[in-house]
């Protein structure tokens, strides 16, 4: 004959995904910073806005695993609804404080803007707040999730709204000749691409970038590069980039400048 089911069986169960989604959010961390310090392009604002997608996806699996068994709890009615409540919103709150400790924000703050990492540090609870509400309401009934949570990880990169440290000195023109670093210039476009991809850039922008780092790639193609055309290249990309999406991308452009020799 089985056993009556007790709140400990409950809140053993429900922890058991939350641990996978912090694991999840862990390993999915690690895995971004080893492939952006490979490329060069760690210290940017692309991998503060990859890290901070790992960990909200992570954050949206494991408030879903956990609403949905307190779901399946509930229907059930073998324990009291009261307690079961409480016992996954104490643990859900505990599971978004271990998610801010794998983040580790402090790692960023030095290269990063504090008050948009403050303000995505805190959309965690902000999220955590609105999904008990929505829950209680009776708007959100999440599924009971599988006996075998699962393992894989999915990044969803989403918009770091706000800005990046803005460094160098803004609408420069004059002509200058400048030496090349041709690696160095090429790590730092591809870490621009990158973040490119990371952000949802209005089309209009799009429309305005493009051209500038064609340009850029055309000259570092040739035997000798038109240091006048990468200069106006390179510093028209900076301008475009601070007045864009809050300057996130800016700091990328000043890596490519400082590559040109610009910086």
């Amino acid at each position: 004959m089985s056993r009556q089911p007790t709140i400990e069986d409950f809140t053993d169960w429900v922890q058991s995904h939350l641990d996978k989604a912090t694991e999840g959010a862990r390993a999915a961390i690690q895995a971004i910073e080893r492939r952006r310090n490979a490329a060069g392009c760690f210290r940017s604002g692309g991998t503060i806005i990859a890290v901070f997608g790992a960990a909200d996806a992570e954050v949206d699996r494991g408030i879903a695993a956990a609403l949905g068994a307190l779901n399946s709890a509930l229907q059930r009615g073998q324990l009291d609804g009261k307690s079961l409540r409480q016992e996954t919103e104490d643990r859900l709150r505990a599971f978004v404080d271990a998610i801010k400790e794998t983040i580790k924000p402090e790692r960023y703050l030095s290269w990063g803007p504090e008050k948009i990492i403050n303000e995505r540090m805190a959309q965690f609870d902000s999220k955590l707040d609105f999904n008990l509400r929505q829950f209680d309401v009776g708007h959100l009934r999440p599924q009971e999730p599988d006996a075998s949570p699962p393992t894989g990880n999915s990044i969803n990169i989403e918009l770091m709204a706000g800005g990046a440290v803005q460094q160098g000195t803004s609408h420069s023109t004059q002509n200058v000749v400048i030496n090349v670093n041709i690696e160095a210039a090429k790590v730092a476009l591809q870490c621009f691409e990158e973040a490119l991809s990371d952000v949802a850039v209005p089309p209009d922008v799009l429309a305005k970038i493009r051209p500038e780092l064609d340009t850029i790639k055309a000259q570092l193609a040739k035997p000798k590069p038109s240091s006048v055309i990468l200069a106006e290249a390179g510093r028209s990309l900076r301008n475009i980039t601070e007045g864009a999406i809050g300057g996130i991308l800016a700091p990328h452009a000043i890596a490519i400048l400082s590559a040109l020799g610009l910086g």
